[in-house]
């Protein structure tokens, strides 16, 4: 697999994952299922805490 290819895939989890949690942090059916361990993690953020969060990362990303 060349490295674009790989690239896309990775991006394609990474959307499906955000989507996911995003639908978690909403209150809405998520795409797919999260681990409980990782359900009781989202639950300690409020939604603006997570959104800045994940915009920290995103930013700080090397």
């Amino acid at each position: 697999m060349n490295k674009d290819v790989s690239t896309l895939a990775l991006f394609d989890f990474v959307a499906a994952l955000s989507s996911t949690i995003a639908a978690f942090m909403c209150g809405r059916e998520p795409n797919f299922e999260l681990l409980e361990e990782e359900k009781q993690e989202l639950m300690k953020f409020k939604w603006d805490e997570f959104l800045a969060m994940t915009h920290h990362s995103i930013n700080n990303k090397s």
